[in-house]
């Protein structure tokens, strides 16, 4: 009982209280308000603006399932909804099943769906997509933080929305489960 109440202190303390509401209203007109631990709020603030609507994304590069060094440029000329998690992240997974209805719904349009994992171990990852037979683009950061860092990914599940040209339509796109999220990419042009 000591260990849980000591776990519940190192997580929960630090941000008892000291939590920020970040509403705003993206690109599409979906309200994302969030609430973040203290320093979070400038992160969010910060990637908003550094990677606002039209940005080009930099080419950062991952590993595939198979060891393969992957990135972005692949789908050039498709749209790509970015999900980052891992597999120790509860909510990560409890928006597996509204991202593979997601997939379903817009299969055989032009957007691929890529799930890029910031597990710490590739073990860990590697168990996961085997174990829920994940499909689509199946991703791992691996030692390489550009990615976290440049796109300020501290809370997950992340998710991000690409256009054709490798530019960023939406840093902070709506979770699958959210039945906007499929509004917002059937309206997308030439999808």
């Amino acid at each position: 009982m000591k260990l849980v109440w000591f776990m519940f202190a190192l997580v929960c303390l630090p941000f008892w209280g000291s939590a920020q509401e970040v509403s705003k209203e993206n690109n599409y007109g979906i309200d994302t308000t969030f609430w973040y631990p203290d320093g979070e709020k400038e992160t969010r603030m910060r990637v908003v603006e550094e990677f606002k609507s039209g940005t080009k994304l930099p080419d950062f590069k991952f590993e595939d399932i198979n060891g393969k060094t992957v990135s972005l440029k692949a789908f050039k000329g498709k749209y790509v909804y970015i999900d980052v998690w891992a597999s120790y992240c509860g909510p990560c997974m409890d928006q597996l099943p509204h991202l593979h209805e997601l997939e379903k719904a817009m299969a055989g349009k032009n957007i691929v769906f890529v799930s890029i994992s910031k597990d710490p171990k590739r073990k860990d990852w590697e168990n996961m997509v085997k174990e829920k037979k994940m499909k689509g683009a199946q991703w791992f950061i691996g030692k390489d933080k550009k990615f976290k860092e440049a796109l300020g990914i501290t809370l997950i599940p992340r998710f991000i929305l690409v256009d054709r040209k490798g530019r960023i339509v939406e840093a902070y796109m709506s979770r699958p489960s959210n039945p906007a999220t499929l509004k917002v990419l059937q309206a997308l042009k030439r999808i």
